[in-house]
């Protein structure tokens, strides 16, 4: 074996190269098996050959080596081998494929979808989440943009082809002006009901600070549409009761302002519910009334019980002219139990 000094510092730790003249490749290279350091040159024949190898050294920390090795023309069985120590773009090469399998296992395991796009638009990663939701094989999506989906043979949906080109103009928006985007998107299952998801989209930087693309979060937000719409179902339906009700009804906070109103009550303010909520008595009523009325409701928070039904004068805005009610005040209590308000129940004399 002929070597220069910088290999016989890499290997014997002295720069003598005569000291390596009568060595074996796989005698300094223990991790290089005499069989692979055969296949190494029988595939050398026509073009050089690389490999990594680790190089351990008693006491000290291993080396990781690049070797490149070629069949020279002119000697035969003779091969011109160079090393190059590699250790520092080894220990890049493995802290980055460890960021990479924890950032998929993370990306896989919760749960919401996730996609990446390049700056042309393409789908360069989906984890499974959002396959799901597509419908869609991985292998179907990575390298395609959302416009590649739409069929011009097909019927589609048209909310399907709604989102479509709206994630390719998304994605445009957010390339060229780096802002964010989050709304609220429908998509239709195969029941028939709608799968509603929360879609947070961003842009993608290099290292420069330059956009190279976009990525989304999807949050399945569909159970939360089912509970706000039964909750605005129940609103609606108590909204007809207390407004055919033949009584005022109002509700306060803690701190006196109007957050019920029906529309016997409405009448007596004289004003429209939008008028009246976030309002207090003092905005209505005459002085010496509200402070009446503010006493006895300040009661009720206090005491958490309800008031004994009882005489007020009010005036009737509307009419003009000052009527006597039978008044029941009750108070509002929350989850845990605690006041939170007052519930008015008022009927004429």
């Amino acid at each position: 074996m002929h070597s220069n000094s910088l290999a016989a510092q890499l290997f014997l730790g002295t720069p003598l190269p005569g000291k390596l003249k009568d060595c074996c490749i796989t005698e300094l290279i223990p991790s290089l098996s005499p069989n692979e350091w055969e296949s190494l040159k029988s595939n050398c024949e026509k073009r050089a050959v690389a490999t990594h190898l680790e190089l351990r050294k008693p006491g000290a920390e291993p080396l990781w080596i690049e070797l490149l090795i070629q069949k020279t023309p002119r000697k035969k069985d003779a091969y011109l081998v160079l090393f190059h120590d590699c250790t520092e773009h080894h220990k890049l090469k493995v802290t980055l494929s460890q960021s990479l399998t924890l950032y998929k296992s993370l990306v896989e395991q919760i749960p919401a979808g996730v996609f990446r796009k390049d700056l042309d638009g393409c789908y360069v990663y989906v984890n499974e989440w959002f396959c799901n939701l597509r419908g869609l094989e991985p292998s179907e999506i990575i390298g395609k943009r959302p416009s590649d989906f739409l069929s011009a043979v097909e019927p589609m949906d048209p909310r399907i082809e709604h989102l479509l080109l709206q994630g390719e103009e998304d994605h445009k928006y957010i390339v060229k002006t780096g802002q964010w985007i989050v709304r609220e998107e429908e998509y239709p299952e195969r029941e028939g009901k709608p799968r509603w998801v929360l879609s947070v989209k961003t842009p993608v930087y290099a290292p420069d600070g330059k956009i190279i693309g976009s990525q989304g979060l999807l949050f399945d937000i569909t159970n939360t549409k089912r509970v706000e719409a039964a909750i605005r179902k129940q609103q609606a339906f108590l909204s007809i009761v207390l407004d055919n009700l033949p009584a005022v009804v109002f509700a306060k906070d803690l701190n006196g302002r109007y957050i019920l109103t029906n529309h016997a009550h409405q009448a007596v303010l004289g004003a429209t519910k939008e008028e009246i909520l976030g309002k207090t008595g003092f905005d209505f009523h005459p002085p010496n009334l509200a402070r009446a009325y503010q006493q006895e409701e300040e009661l009720v928070i206090k005491t958490g019980q309800a008031s004994v039904p009882k005489e007020e004068l009010a005036f009737n805005h509307t009419l003009g002219e000052y009527r006597w009610h039978l008044t029941s005040r009750i108070p509002l209590k929350d989850e845990s139990g605690q006041v939170c308000g007052v519930l008015g129940i008022s009927f004429r004399r």
